[in-house]
């Protein structure tokens, strides 16, 4: 990656960059596992996220929301069925993806606060 070019020169624009990517890569490579069977087993069961996945089953598909961006109008759905796919027929799984509900969102941040009062302590 490190001799791929730029997108943009630096300070000139912003773009999220791909290094979630490249661990979700290496977590695969080193545990064995594919990236979603890793985080349920590691990360999303201990923490009882039941409810956090790569996919969301059929028949809680109509729980899912539509994903914006600002358009020439302001908010606007996105039209990209590679974006609003998130039923099993989706097959990329990468690092900086995952679903889970509102109310799992504060579950790995409590964790970290846990682990650091552990470590400090």
């Amino acid at each position: 990656m490190a001799k791929l070019p730029l997108k943009y020169q630096p300070g000139t624009r912003w773009q999220y960059g791909e290094s979630t990517n490249v661990l979700g890569y290496l977590v695969e490579v080193l545990s064995g596992k594919s990236l979603d069977v890793f985080y349920k087993e590691r990360i999303f069961n201990p923490l009882k996220m039941t409810e956090t996945d790569y996919y969301v089953p059929d028949e809680k598909l109509s729980r899912v929301s539509m994903v914006y961006a600002i358009g020439q109008y302001g908010m606007e759905i996105i039209e990209n069925p590679e974006v609003n796919n998130v039923s099993k027929s989706a097959k990329i799984i990468r690092g900086n993806g995952g679903l889970l509900p509102f109310r799992f969102r504060m579950k790995p941040i409590n964790m970290l606060k846990l682990l650091k009062l552990t470590l400090i302590s």
